[in-house]
């Protein structure tokens, strides 16, 4: 308190020296009086006071009312009237410039040092809540993914950068307006598109594929007082699944079509894939292969060629190697191994296997 500065403004320099002398006594600083409301502007940019007791009717051709607000739109200074006038002309008058307390001259020494203590109180908490909200909005304007908050009635409240270019909407223009209107977006029936991903059809009817989120704003009460809506473009992520899914198709078709066996194994030695030729060369189908683990399953006398292999991380060739085949007896393979590695260490094995013809085996 003892740091605290008031300005006073009353023309009736009785009364004014008569508030200096409470305020000085309750430990506030009064650097100076005014009489009129341009005195009073000037001394609020030589002194920056913390707080302004504005009397209504003062000198000059500014009233207190229109002084108060031109200090608070420049200076972002609290005030509180002190007034003999509480008609409801003055009243509503006074209350658009959202002052901090009105007090009704005659009025106790007490009931002064109170108010100031509230006024002060309710504007450090405004300036903190100011810093919050320009805080959390500098945030979100910064973020990479796009942002939407809705008012209770489900009407577009805020809207970032990102979302603004995303949807094609500027915010003076989206403002007000229901969700759906500026968050327009159509449901994708695909096998590869996820619960969380949809498809947002912008201002200019460009589609674009979305991953999206959204949760409810609550008050302390638990009460709804909005949406937030966060979402993201994913056109290059989808187009590269689209990619990468293409040429899986493409892949395994190959391999589907090569007569030999090719089978892979993942890090932990169980197989994962296995293609229609191992049908073919051990009689197994892939529904009896995939799943199996090679180093407890697979038949033992081919274990350690695998572990070879595994153990090295380099390819090796077996050869002529004898495979029982269920209902068909003994038939000898060859083929390679090659283990996969990822970050120097062993992450799979791709496995091919061949028969080899009977007069071949003889030699």
């Amino acid at each position: 308190m003892s740091e605290t500065k008031i300005l006073v403004v009353e023309d009736e320099v009785i009364v004014a020296e008569d508030i200096r002398s409470s305020l000085e006594n309750m430990g506030y600083i009064v650097p100076s009086t005014a009489s009129s409301g341009e005195e009073a502007i000037k001394k609020v940019a030589q002194f920056m006071p913390d707080l302004v007791l504005m009397d209504i009717v003062i000198q000059g051709k500014m009233d207190g009312i229109e002084t108060a607000k031109e200090i608070s739109s420049r200076f972002n200074i609290p005030f509180v009237y002190l007034t003999a006038f509480s008609d409801q002309k003055t009243l509503e008058r006074a209350k658009i410039t959202e002052p901090f307390g009105y007090i009704i001259k005659p009025f106790k020494e007490r009931e002064l040092h109170i108010n100031i203590e509230i006024a002060l109180f309710k504007h450090k908490m405004e300036i903190k809540l100011k810093e919050s909200k320009e805080w959390f909005t500098t945030t979100l304007k910064s973020t990479s993914d796009a942002v939407i908050a809705t008012d209770p009635q489900g009407c577009v409240k805020f809207m970032n950068p990102v979302a603004q270019s995303l949807t094609g909407w500027g915010f003076a223009k989206a403002s007000g307006k229901p969700l759906k209107e500026v968050f327009d977006i159509i449901s994708e029936k695909s096998k590869n598109t996820l619960e969380n991903q949809t498809v947002l059809v912008s201002r200019s009817k460009t589609n674009i594929p979305i991953e999206v989120s959204s949760d409810p704003i609550m008050d302390e009460k638990g009460n709804i007082t909005g949406i937030v809506m966060v979402f993201r473009d994913i056109t290059e992520r989808k187009r590269a699944m689209d990619e990468i899914i293409r040429l899986k198709g493409f892949y395994e078709s190959v391999l589907e079509g090569i007569v030999n066996g090719v089978w892979v194994t993942d890090k932990d030695d169980v197989i994962v894939y296995s293609n229609k030729g191992m049908n073919a060369v051990t009689g197994l189908a892939s529904k009896e292969i995939e799943g199996a683990r090679v180093l407890e399953d697979f038949q033992e006398f081919f274990r350690p060629y695998y572990m070879k292999a595994r153990e090295t991380l380099q390819p090796f060739y077996y050869q002529a190697v004898p495979f029982v085949i269920p209902d068909k007896g003994t038939s000898y393979q060859s083929g390679w191994l090659v283990p996969r590695i990822k970050d120097g260490k062993f992450n799979g094995m791709i496995c091919t296997i061949e028969s080899i013809p009977k007069h071949e085996q003889k030699e």
